[in-house]
């Protein structure tokens, strides 16, 4: 969500934004700066309060305040330091009556500003700025941007459309000057200022708007730098490799409208970048890889990208080799393989079906096998070569890949007619996956006595698949589907009782409660007893066994639950939480 700076009262309880507003006034926001573009204050209310804002544009798009208020947008201390940055930044401030702060305390005398006098008034500052000649406001703002490198940034950046003229040289040190700007102690971007460097890149593209020549090393800059940059930087919301992302997307779009003098400086760019180090290891070098290919034009630029490819995947395949896994190829290895497969394909070279046949191992190769064989109606080869990826897969353990390959079989089975294999490899798919709708499907293709008899034997089969592994029992999920599929409740109940868990009653007690009140009173009535021996040692545990307890008189076990509480008065007398707990059941 983003808040407009100048709207910020719209946004917020009108109680809150009067008591911020009064916080405002009477100076209680303290130590207000800027860095990284993001401002940070402290508050004076009955503590001392950390506050941070990022506004960018006239937005504010990120907010907190160490204070423990969490029920509506903003807290009174945030609101505060939003109309101290609307005074900071020039804008318009909208008078609102204060005639209910008086139901807020006021905040303490406020201890004299540590890094900023306290702010002038609108009206003055507007004063002194309209009193100032053209040349004396261009003179102090050169002269603030030397001593502050945040504001030259952010003049740079707002208003780098004036800038375009000047060519790639200005972007080139306008980005180099975000990223040093965001860079903290021993130069890692810390969280907050990588999601601000994001965004703020993000905006320079956008607000580009020069020729395409520019865009695309503009494009080309933001993504080389925000590589390097994003190897020391904690980007957990994704904004910086957003950044990224969006240019090559912008790249991708130019390469649609096929100017030939731009796939050729395209090619060029995309070649000389692949290889370089501080893309290895994510995706991006396969995106270079991408847009040399798509703006291939000759058969010598495609004869160069040939020889590039056939490099990588000799690189890969020794790493690949070295890899303590022996399914293991890389993602880089594939997408080069395959690249290098259509590139043959499209070029019309004698050796694409060889390069298949020898590259089946990777999944995308195989994949693209299959549906060449279906669209050719040859299912027989199709159906060998999603075999053959099952028995791979299912070797190395590739569960999404063994999915695969099982849908493919179903098709092929589908196409030429085959129920008996289609029965097969249905089977096969619901006793590794339990899917229901799977089941469903074998419940219309089997006659009834045959499914009945199968279907027992296939609880059987998923029973010792989940209950029992690494050494641990677990709770059958996918019988528990099958049962309440065939709405057989006493069965689901049974394995309710053979794996006692407050978890588990929860999980089922609207579908079965209503209709088997006694049967979960007595197991949550166990269930929370055991709880309270064994693992309740504090007072938000207590408090989850009460509402248990209230659960069980919901269920009509009033006698059940009072008995328990009984029990708990005489066996934990000492635990005081507990008591206090207890006494406040409405029902007791």
């Amino acid at each position: 969500m983003r808040l407009k700076l100048d709207e910020i009262q719209s946004y917020i309880d009108s109680k809150i934004f009067k008591r911020g507003q009064a916080y405002f006034k009477q100076g209680a926001v303290v130590d207000i700066e800027l860095r990284n573009f993001t401002w940070h204050a402290e508050v004076e209310g009955s503590d001392l309060y950390e506050v941070s804002l990022e506004v960018v544009e006239g937005e504010i798009q990120n907010w907190a305040c160490t204070c423990p208020y969490d029920w509506g947008i903003m807290c009174k201390h945030m609101v505060a330091v939003a109309l101290t940055v609307q005074e900071m930044e020039g804008v318009a401030l909208e008078e609102v009556e204060l005639k209910d702060v008086a139901e807020a305390p006021a905040p303490p005398k406020p201890k004299p500003p540590k890094s900023r006098k306290s702010p002038k008034k609108k009206s003055d500052l507007q004063s002194v700025l309209a009193s100032m000649s053209e040349a004396e406001l261009r003179k102090e703002l050169l002269k603030l941007a030397q001593q502050f490198p945040e504001i030259k940034s952010q003049l740079l950046l707002r208003y780098s459309h004036y800038a375009d003229a000047q060519g790639i040289t200005f972007y080139k040190d306008l980005i180099s000057s975000l990223i040093k700007n965001a860079k903290g102690h021993y130069r890692f971007i810390e969280y907050r200022d990588a999601s601000s460097l994001g965004k703020r890149i993000s905006q320079l593209r956008q607000n580009h708007q020069g020729d395409l020549h520019t865009s695309i090393h503009l494009c080309q800059l933001i993504i080389s730098q925000m590589a390097k940059a994003i190897q020391h930087a904690d980007d957990s919301d994704g904004y910086m490799g957003g950044a990224i992302s969006e240019a090559f997307e912008q790249l991708q779009h130019i390469t649609k409208d096929g100017n030939p003098d731009y796939l050729k400086e395209f090619f060029k760019l995309a070649i000389k970048e692949h290889g370089k180090k501080h893309y290895q290891g994510w995706d991006w070098a396969s995106d270079w890889r991408m847009l040399a290919f798509q703006s291939t034009q000759t058969a010598q630029e495609a004869k160069k990208l040939l020889g590039q490819l056939d490099k990588v995947i000799a690189e890969q395949a020794l790493i690949d080799q070295e890899s303590p896994f022996s399914r293991h190829y890389s993602y880089d290895h594939e997408f080069a393989t395959v690249l290098k497969w259509q590139l043959l394909v499209q070029w019309e070279t004698a050796e694409s079906e060889a390069f298949m046949e020898a590259n089946l191992r990777f999944s995308k190769m195989r994949e693209i096998a299959i549906k060449d064989a279906m669209a050719a109606g040859n299912y027989e080869r199709a159906f060998r070569l999603a075999e053959a990826g099952l028995a791979q897969d299912k070797a190395n353990r590739l569960p999404g890949l063994v999915s695969q390959w099982q849908k493919y079989l179903v098709q092929i089975a589908q196409q030429t007619k085959d129920k008996s294999f289609l029965i097969k490899i249905r089977e096969e798919q619901f006793l590794s996956f339990g899917d229901i709708e799977v089941y469903r499907e074998l419940k219309k293709l089997l006659p009834k006595a045959d499914f009945l008899q199968e279907k027992e034997s296939w609880i059987k089969a998923l029973r010792e698949k989940s209950t029992y592994r690494g050494g641990f029992f677990y709770f059958p999920e996918e019988v528990a589907r099958i049962y309440i599929e065939d709405k057989q409740y006493d069965r689901l109940m049974g394995l309710l009782e053979e794996f006692p868990d407050l978890a588990l009653l929860d999980r089922y007690h609207e579908l079965l409660a209503k209709q088997y009140p006694e049967f979960f009173v007595s197991m949550y009535n166990g269930l929370v007893r055991d709880f309270m021996d064994q693992q309740a040692k504090d007072r938000k545990a207590y408090k989850l066994a009460c509402q248990y307890l209230d659960k069980i008189v919901k269920l009509g076990g009033v006698d059940e639950a009072l008995t328990t509480v009984e029990l708990w008065q005489q066996q934990y007398a000492r635990r005081k939480s507990l008591m206090d707990e207890l006494g406040k059941l409405a029902w007791l």
